[in-house]
């Protein structure tokens, strides 16, 4: 009989494709297959099933459970918990579902793999152990960042790929948030946190609990330092983050490098960090350069006045056409001019023309603010990785912005008034490049004037507040690949038709709200959750237009203020299922969709 270290891991998973005669490439879920459970859970039941060629694990209650309104509770709040969770190293919950077979079940992704005790037995390399090791501490991590804890951290609950190379952290029946009244008890004693045991109340800490067992686990004789820390009784002397018990982990033979780390600060000392120099530009004019980094040869274009923080009333403004270069040379040595700091250009009115370099790393806040005069399209390059708020506010000029940054941020300032082209009354255009496959939040917040936005079809999410208020967008096209539209994405705008394309799953909350000229909404089959508010106050929609045979999950808020002539097509052998479902059966006409 195996103990708890020793539950498989294949019960999950095994490849997630098939191959076979047609049937396999149903809608309907067949060929099913009952796996093992030794989940600390009592009532469920797993099986492997078949569906539009891949293979699915369903996990529902036992027959015996299926009636028992707690259990299906709990069910249900491990969907609702899991479905939040869009990581490489977590397992993918799609959907939760009525099933012939297995009752009301969650439907997850099936990979391949074995359970983390199994893989320790074939010996991986230090490499390959630190290299899951970071990969739990990451899933974990971003577990917590939405106050998430899986609360049943353990070997068999880690499942590594058949190559070694990939983590899948799976089971969060008895996983919890602050968001849930009702809560559950448990964990496996080997690395349950004391306050488990004892019916205490548990959070992240109980996790860090359990990734200091994990980690002695994978590391006998690694980590002690780490590992005490994260398994002290106490959870409130224990790392209070997985980042500061990543911190933990850190090799501390730097104790070693002090001489060599106090001959590094004297060099320091004498050298410019921090100095403003002159820089005259190719084009002509003179700007001011502070070093960042003496040691990286890093520095960054500043404004010279450091008491009023604008060019206002500072001799030699810069004017005309002005070209940023990707280096410049200082007491003989070149450096990289990687930022724009804060207010560098602020208040340049005969500023013209403006080209950034490949290489800038940071635009600072009101950097090019009430740059009035800047005219055409402005490039943003690829390098970019922070976009600091109001950085082209009141360039009224501006016509076209070309986005090109693969990897950046708008921040860090936590407000939630950020926008970063306010009053730019020209700018009527915006192109995301096809090298970008991931846009920051918030990005295109405030551009009241924006017509029209190009985005490359591989675009997967529309991130947190895309296009609010942007009043004069009247029109978009969804990129084909779009799987989520994230909480307010085009919060009043002016939309008036929208097309959700088939592989989009969830609409966030408040995505569409106040969209108060919106007439016709054509939902896409592969919408599964809409979230609250999303289409509230849509006070001209006439026509919504719904693919999905399954009526999608969604609260009875999502549809506020709807008029009452607004009419629901929906597929034709779907139509009993919406006139009787809680809140679409709402809508006073339901028609089934014509050819």
């Amino acid at each position: 009989m195996k103990n708890d270290n020793e539950i498989l891991g294949e019960y999950y998973y095994a490849s997630g494709t098939i191959s076979g005669s047609l049937d396999a490439l149903s809608a309907e879920f067949s060929g099913y297959e009952k796996l093992p459970v030794r989940s600390r859970q009592p009532g469920n039941v797993l099986y492997r099933a078949r569906r539009f060629g891949r293979y699915y694990v369903l996990k529902g209650l036992a027959p015996e459970y299926r009636d028992d309104p707690t259990m299906r509770e709990y069910l249900s709040k491990e969907y609702q918990i899991g479905v939040q969770l869009d990581h490489p190293h977590i397992v993918r919950v799609n959907s939760l579902e009525e099933d012939p077979k297995a009752g009301l079940c969650i439907v997850m992704e099936y990979v391949d793999g074995q359970s983390l005790d199994q893989w320790l037995l074939t010996k991986p390399s230090a490499t390959a152990r630190k290299r899951i090791i970071r990969q739990i501490l990451d899933a974990m991590a971003y577990c917590h960042e939405r106050q998430i804890w899986h609360l049943d951290l353990k070997p068999s609950n880690i499942l590594i790929t058949k190559d070694g190379l990939t983590a899948k952290i799976i089971d969060f029946g008895l996983s919890d948030n602050s968001g849930f009244a009702f809560r559950q008890t448990g964990g496996t004693r080997k690395y349950a946190a004391p306050e488990q045991l004892a019916g205490q109340y548990a959070d992240h800490r109980s996790d860090i609990y359990a990734l200091g067992g994990i980690l002695k686990r994978i590391f006998p004789h690694r980590y002690g330092r780490a590992i005490r820390r994260a398994q002290r009784p106490d959870p409130n002397k224990r790392p209070q983050s997985v980042t500061a018990l990543a911190k933990l982990m850190r090799p501390r033979w730097w104790l070693w490098l002090l001489p060599v780390v106090i001959v590094g600060l004297f060099c320091w000392w004498m050298h410019p960090n921090g100095k403003k120099f002159p820089v005259t530009l190719d084009s002509g004019q003179t700007v001011y350069a502070k070093v960042l980094s003496h040691w990286h040869r890093t520095v960054a274009f500043v404004c010279p006045n450091d008491t009023t923080k604008t060019w206002k009333d500072f001799p030699n403004v810069p004017s005309g056409d002005i070209v940023i270069p990707a280096h410049i040379r200082l007491r003989g040595l070149s450096y990289r001019v990687t930022e724009l700091d804060s207010n560098a250009f602020d208040n340049c009115s005969n500023l013209m023309h403006i080209v950034l370099p490949e290489g800038l790393e940071r635009i600072g806040c009101g950097a090019f603010s009430a740059c009035n005069r800047l005219s055409d399209t402005l490039v943003i390059p690829r390098s970019l990785k922070v976009l600091e708020s109001n950085a082209f506010d009141d360039c009224h000029s501006l016509t076209v912005l070309v986005w090109k940054a693969i990897d950046c941020t708008t921040g860090p300032l936590p407000n939630l008034d950020k926008q970063f082209f306010y009053r730019c009354n020209s700018l009527k255009k915006a192109i995301v490049d096809d090298s970008v496959y991931v846009l920051p939040p918030r990005l295109f917040i405030d551009m009241e004037w924006l017509e029209e936005i190009e985005l490359p079809n591989h675009i997967r999410e529309l991130p947190h507040e895309f296009a609010v208020y942007s009043y004069n967008l009247r029109d978009f096209h969804f990129p084909d690949s779009l799987r989520k539209i994230s909480h307010g994405a085009f919060y009043a705008s002016r939309l008036e038709h929208i097309v959700i394309p088939d592989h989009t799953e969830l609409i966030g909350s408040y995505s569409f709200s106040y969209c108060n000229y919106l007439r016709d909404v054509d939902i896409g089959s592969g919408v599964k959750h809409i979230e609250s508010y999303a289409f509230n106050d849509n006070k001209s929609l006439e026509t919504m237009i719904v693919r999905c045979v399954e009526p999608p999950t969604m609260l009875p808020n999502s549809l506020y203020g709807i008029p009452d002539s607004a009419v629901l097509y929906v597929p034709a052998q779907s139509v009993e299922k919406y006139r009787k479902h809680e809140v679409w059966g709402k809508f006073r006409r339901i028609e089934p969709i014509s050819n």
